[in-house]
């Protein structure tokens, strides 16, 4: 059996088992399992190659996809709880959207107007599933009144089993800067501690590097950021340096 390694809290208690019932033949062919990747990104080292196929206490998960065992692992520590151990310690989580490819077709239209396109309609509730199936669902959503940021956050609602009547909208996050999106975000009511944001570019990409001090050159269309902030109000939002707990893209890896 491998030995997971957790980076943040130490050595997990949980042993997986790194080796398949396939034939050692079959097992050299293998290639890295994306699962890995989710596993990495929680927060957890594993120490050789393999589909992690086993966890003691839990029935066996040979075959099973990594939405699966990123459930899993959700559901060992409480349920609903998200699949990030780093998540869990945060008291803010902030999901930063941008929207989806929109369309230019239609001249007469006002760039608040503008709709998504063919691939921005398909990519938006995919990226929602991403969310749905590895255990991420915010209290609250805010969105640019643009057309094509609206319509995003609303197909990721629609994945997520929210309904688009509770999605907020606010002429802050439509080109007004990352002060403005900023000002949104902190006067937010406590009482919700997961928060999307669906807003437009450059302002994301600005606003997701300077919250958590990455160095990402441009967030694509439909990229979501997660970020975790150690505070108990978003008032606090200036003073509190953020962690980037996930990113994913409609192109990228599948896994936050």
């Amino acid at each position: 059996m491998g030995k997971v390694t957790n980076n943040i809290g130490g050595v997990n208690p949980l042993w997986v088992k790194l080796t398949t019932e396939k034939s050692k033949k079959k097992q050299k062919k293998k290639q890295r399992h994306p699962c890995f990747k989710t596993l990495e990104v929680m927060g957890v080292r594993t120490l050789s190659h393999g589909c992690p196929d086993f966890v003691p206490g839990v029935r066996t998960l040979s075959g099973l996809c990594v939405e699966t065992l990123v459930m899993t692992f959700a559901g060992m520590s409480g349920g609903n709880t998200p699949p990030f151990s780093a998540m869990n310690k945060q008291h803010k989580i902030l999901y930063l959207v941008r929207h989806a490819k929109s369309s230019w077709k239609d001249a007469t239209l006002s760039d608040m107007d503008r709709p998504l396109n063919k691939r921005g309609q398909r990519n938006s509730p995919d990226m929602g599933k991403r969310m749905r199936v590895q255990g991420h669902k915010p209290d609250l959503i805010i969105s640019s009144p643009a057309n094509r940021a609206f319509s995003t956050a609303s197909r990721i609602a629609r994945e997520l089993g929210i309904d688009e009547s509770g999605i907020l909208t606010d002429a802050g996050l439509y080109f007004s800067g990352a002060e403005g999106m900023l000002d949104v975000l902190e006067s937010v009511d406590d009482c919700y501690r997961k928060v999307m944001m669906t807003g437009h570019n450059p302002t994301m990409t600005y606003l997701m590097n300077h919250l958590v001090n990455t160095h990402i050159d441009n967030m694509p269309t439909c990229a979501i950021a997660i970020i975790g902030f150690d505070m108990a109000s978003w008032a606090d939002l200036y003073s509190t340096d953020g962690v980037l707990l996930g990113y994913d893209y409609p192109k990228g890896p599948g896994s936050f």
